[in-house]
């Protein structure tokens, strides 16, 4: 953070004990990725006996392709991820999705308005942003006994040197039918995504989700898994060119509803809000802090959290995440470069999907006493030339990150002695 204040500055750095939300790899754009929907659905027939099932293997079903005769889809789901082996005219080839690039699942039902191949989720050709659609939106069509399993992840896909690595949204569709009755079906197919959610959170799968046999599998309930707290959202809708809550409801929204993450939203109405927002409240009913904005809002939650008198509990037990939307967003692209990310071309989300993860590593946090103020700073700290222009270009913020070289050489021109 910047300052012009010209008194003696002391600094001193404190342990690593604030913790910072990270993520796997992560490169995509909504509007520039593709979408892959497989669509396949399970038989009568289809049902596998729990004694193939390898020791690492949590789930297993056979599926056919809706739309292509004689081809069959063996879906595995396993502690490390979605196997998927697909059998056509006697030739075989297999793909694997990392439990780590699946996000989440939803089970619905089909309504009368989709086709069968169609997904709950997929690109809006306008907008350009995805479009989440209620399962509930249309009417449903009783005629289909069938439950549908809609799994969300995001794949790694290496292009040439120039494009480099991106992430692809994929949705796999799979359609639940072996039994005569859609109670039956949703059933199994809620035990897939149960599983599912053990495992992307890390968890052991209950023993009672595993199939054991069909007698078991309809009597037995699924088990229900305890959610975690939800994480608190703080957005300043001014930062940048003021799209954060644009930026928000179009790009982070729809990842953090596929991942099932709840949140609550706090919109920042002043300066120095969030700062006095975390320094007053029960903080503890969330399980982390997620900023929407530049590092200037981060920069007042860490402040209050320091002005607390319970501040050491805090840093432990609370995380704290970032997602960029202002002028400087310099902590975002550092945790991208020390995770080698690509990160300029979908910054959104790359952050979203760190949040999701739950993973964290440590940083360093500096302190900073002047003869009027104590303050904690993160990335740098800046006095003198540097201090002005961040602080006057604050002016033309409507433009975003290009107010810091325009401003720079305003100040140049017009330099001013320091002492």
């Amino acid at each position: 953070m910047g300052s012009g204040e010209k008194e003696p500055v002391r600094m001193k750095r404190l342990p690593k004990k604030l913790f910072l939300a990270t993520a796997p790899k992560i490169r995509v754009s909504y509007h520039e990725s593709h979408v892959t929907q497989v669509m396949m659905q399970n038989g009568p027939s289809s049902k596998m006996d729990g004694s193939s099932v390898g020791s690492d293997t949590v789930l297993e079903e056979t599926f056919y392709i809706f739309s292509k005769k004689n081809t069959v889809y063996k879906v595995k789901l396993t502690e490390k991820g979605l196997l998927l082996v697909k059998d056509s005219n006697g030739q075989s080839k297999t793909e694997t999705i990392r439990i780590d690039d699946i996000v989440g699942a939803s089970c619905m039902r089909r309504n009368r308005k989709s086709s069968p191949g169609s997904c709950v989720c997929g690109p809006n050709p306008r907008k350009k942003d995805l479009k989440v659609v209620d399962e509930y939106l249309y009417e449903h069509d009783e005629n289909d006994v069938s439950a549908y399993l809609y799994i969300y992840a995001y794949v790694l896909k290496k292009y040439w040197v120039k494009s480099g690595e991106r992430r692809e949204r994929m949705t796999i569709t799979l359609r639940f039918r072996s039994f005569d009755k859609f109670e039956d079906n949703v059933r199994e197919a809620q035990r897939w995504r149960t599983a599912l959610k053990c495992l992307i959170r890390k968890r052991p799968v209950p023993g009672c989700i595993k199939y054991h046999g069909e007698r078991e599998l309809i009597s037995s309930p699924v088990s229900s898994i305890d959610e975690p707290r939800q994480i608190l959202v703080l957005l300043n809708p001014k930062s940048g060119p003021g799209r954060a809550k644009e930026q928000f409801q179009t790009r982070v929204a729809p990842i953090f509803c596929e991942a099932e993450v709840g949140y609550d939203l706090y919109v920042t109405k002043h300066a120095n809000y969030a700062r006095d927002f975390v320094r007053v409240r029960d903080i503890y009913q969330w399980r982390a802090i997620v900023v929407v904005g530049g590092d200037g809002i981060l920069f007042e939650v860490i402040n209050g959290v320091f002005e607390r008198p319970d501040w050491e509990t805090v840093i432990s037990e609370i995380s704290f995440g970032i997602i960029p939307c202002g002028s400087g967003n310099g902590l975002a692209k550092a945790i991208a470069h020390s995770l080698h990310e690509p990160y300029d071309k979908n910054p959104y989300l790359t952050s979203t999907l760190n949040v999701i993860s739950g993973k964290t590593v440590p940083m360093d946090i500096v302190r900073v006493e002047t003869t009027k103020d104590i303050m904690f700073s993160f990335l740098t700290i800046g006095w003198g030339l540097v201090a002005d222009i961040d602080i006057e270009s604050e002016k033309l913020r409507a433009i975003g990150s290009q107010r810091f070289p325009i401003w720079s050489v305003a100040r140049l021109l017009g330099l001013r002695t320091y002492r």
